[in-house]
């Protein structure tokens, strides 16, 4: 890879290229709230870039491998239902800059969402906050092939979401892999679904961390990933490792009745007070998962080994 004078900036053989991707023959697109302008003929270069990823995403060409680069610093505050609509199939957008310097995206309402309704969409290497209380949900996943790599949830003081990720029965091939989710404050009068399975048929969530604070009136099941109305089939839920506290009935991990798969290597934390059936598979297999409600200790095999 190297950095040269092709137009869109980032080339290795005549193609674009970001670190970490595989080349693109598709459009490269970048976006900088600060310097950024939203025009038709815009933000072909970083010098020119767009202003929102929402119009980038309306400038791409579906299933052609666009690229849109959201440049180190950007910040963009969103609100409302689709606010960003990745409704273009096959666009990866990118994050650009490591730690405070990555872009941020802002859910200002409690009905604000990202909304992921066309296939093998892709969003990577972002943070996601929320700068009012009870933000519903923050990404609304309706098509498959959808991915989700890097893509942090960052705490604001005094507010917090009650779910990341929600699915339905046609995100079916949906990734969710090496993100961050760290919320202190507690979840406004609800149950947290943090990442809501429903239907979503060959899901693979792996190497992500979570340390959230559900709703603890009521004593409901909060839980980090929770399956529910439709069983997901052929699901891989591995290596991850979640802490979710303040309810007594947490459950970590609950996959919907026949749900099938496999669950291995996580490790959950949580304030249950039963600590049996922290880690509830339904039908899908599982070797080597371990859960804990107490702090300084290791945690029990859950469920429990064969025989």
């Amino acid at each position: 890879m190297v950095l040269t004078n092709f137009p869109n900036g980032v080339a290795s053989f005549g193609l674009p290229v970001l670190p970490g991707m595989q080349p693109t023959t598709g459009k490269v697109l970048f976006v900088h709230y600060s310097t950024g302008t939203n025009t038709d003929r815009g933000g072909l270069t970083p010098a020119q870039p767009l202003k929102t990823i929402d119009y980038a995403i309306g400038l791409c060409t579906a299933s052609k491998g666009d690229m849109i680069v959201v440049m180190p610093g950007h910040s963009e505050s969103i609100s409302g239902a689709g606010a960003i609509t990745a409704d273009v199939a096959g666009v990866s957008i990118v994050g650009l800059g490591w730690g405070g310097l990555r872009p941020l995206i802002t859910l200002a309402s409690t009905a604000t969402t990202i909304a992921i309704s066309a296939a093998n969409v892709t969003f990577r290497n972002l943070r996601i906050a929320v700068s009012v209380d009870a933000v519903v949900k923050c990404f609304n996943i309706t098509a498959a092939g959808a991915t989700l790599d890097a893509v942090d949830f960052v705490e604001t003081a005094s507010v917090a979401a009650i779910q990341f990720v929600l699915t339905n029965a046609s995100a079916d091939d949906l990734l969710i892999q090496n993100c961050s989710w760290v919320q202190s404050q507690t979840a406004a009068s609800a149950t947290m679904a943090w990442i809501g399975l429903v239907g979503a048929d060959r899901a693979k969530i792996r190497n992500n961390y979570a340390n959230l604070k559900g709703y603890a009136t009521g004593n409901p099941a909060n839980g980090v990933i929770v399956g529910a109305t439709t069983a997901s089939l052929d699901v891989e839920i591995v290596g991850n490792r979640f802490v979710i506290l303040n309810s007594t009935g947490n459950i970590p991990i609950s996959l919907y009745s026949g749900t099938t798969g496999y669950a291995g290597f996580n490790h959950v934390h949580s304030s249950k007070t039963a600590l049996a059936g922290s880690i509830a598979l339904a039908s899908a297999y599982g070797a080597e998962n371990y859960a804990s409600n107490t702090v300084n200790t290791a945690g029990i095999l859950d469920p429990v080994a064969d025989t």
